[in-house]
């Protein structure tokens, strides 16, 4: 005997249960199924944006050291005074 079944499995277990009490059971497990998938797909989602977010602030992190690295090879000079 199955642990688990997966959506089809419940739905084909529904032709063969005809009590109300099964068919509410049934019927529940098929939303907890659609309700699993549905957070799946959001969490997809959601790890594929955070991953563009990540990729977007080491590239923002990447500019910042090259602008620093180049400021920090030029005297800077402001008002008459130099700084190096």
């Amino acid at each position: 005997m199955p642990y688990a079944f997966t959506g089809q499995g419940v739905a084909m277990l529904s032709g063969l249960l005809n009590s109300d009490v099964a068919i509410e059971v049934n019927i529940n497990i098929m939303r907890a199924f659609v309700a699993v998938r549905n957070y799946l797909s959001q969490y997809a989602e959601t790890s594929k944006e955070i991953a563009e977010l990540w990729q977007h602030v080491k590239e923002l992190e990447e500019r910042s050291e090259e602008n620093l690295n180049f400021h920090l090879q030029e005297p800077y000079c402001f008002s008459g005074h130099c700084f190096c």
